[in-house]
């Protein structure tokens, strides 16, 4: 059981970094796709890689990959999630007027066909488009470089309580053993004392015997109280060296 919890604490940061390598790359594909103006793929690769590492700067990407292929009705949620997420963003002002274009944007309606008698209304000139995001890429793709920055290296701290509680761990681990050994040792003798009844042999040997049983006895339950503290002790501090901040 001890050792089932050393492999998991070992297994957790190698997880971590596993999907942070995958996330990067997705973050990698969905910025292609979107420079390319390919919203759709864009939109997928950046909701995968914010499944893997949920971090908001991806909510706004998102964002911008729905209001740019013309979807506000997606667009507006995520863009207030992301403030929600993020309230002091520097984008902050950049978004609410996002959200304001979206929002007195009128829904497009079906065209009706002009009377014959009567000339068709001349169309209004739709406005000028509004400058997307695309022609500033740093203020679109900023966000991104925070998935793909390295995990902080362990302090010093950090590594000494690593160490201590794998050394603490090793030690219940050969504690446990020789416990076992004792325990082997001790029936042993239990069963050539019980001999003794059976065959003529000197009282002194059944003496030593008793005398070593008792002994095993004795260290066995000593090594196995120490060797289950070892263990139980050495996990804790190896789990608060993983889990401290450097």
């Amino acid at each position: 059981m001890r050792a089932l919890v050393l492999l998991l604490l070992i297994a957790a940061p190698a997880a971590a970094d596993d999907r942070e390598r995958r996330a990067r790359a997705l973050v990698e594909q969905a910025t292609l796709k979107y420079n390319l103006a390919e919203y759709d793929a864009a939109i997928e690769a950046y909701k995968a890689a914010y499944e893997l590492t949920p971090r908001p700067s991806l909510l706004y990407n998102i964002a911008q990959s729905y209001r740019l292929k013309g979807d506000c009705a997606h667009a507006v949620p995520i863009y207030k999630n992301y403030l929600r997420a993020e309230p002091g963003s520097p984008n902050k002002a950049r978004i609410e007027g996002f959200l304001q274009h979206c929002v007195s944007e009128p829904p497009p309606a079906a065209e009706k066909p002009a009377p014959v008698d009567t000339p068709a209304p001349v169309e209004k000139p739709a406005p000028p488009p509004e400058p997307a995001p695309v022609i500033a890429p740093a203020a679109i793709v900023a966000p991104a470089p925070v998935v793909t920055r390295e995990a902080p290296r362990p302090s010093k701290r950090q590594r000494a309580l690593r160490i201590a509680g794998l050394t603490l761990v090793g030690a219940g681990i050969v504690s446990l053993a020789v416990a076992i050994y004792f325990s082997v040792d001790a029936g042993r003798a239990a069963s050539d004392v019980q001999s003794l009844y059976q065959m003529p042999r000197s009282w002194d040997d059944g003496k030593s015997l008793q005398a070593r049983g008792q002994n095993d006895l004795i260290g066995e339950a000593i090594l196995y109280t120490t060797g289950a503290l070892f263990a139980a002790g050495g996990a804790a501090l190896a789990g608060v060296g993983w889990r401290a901040q450097p």
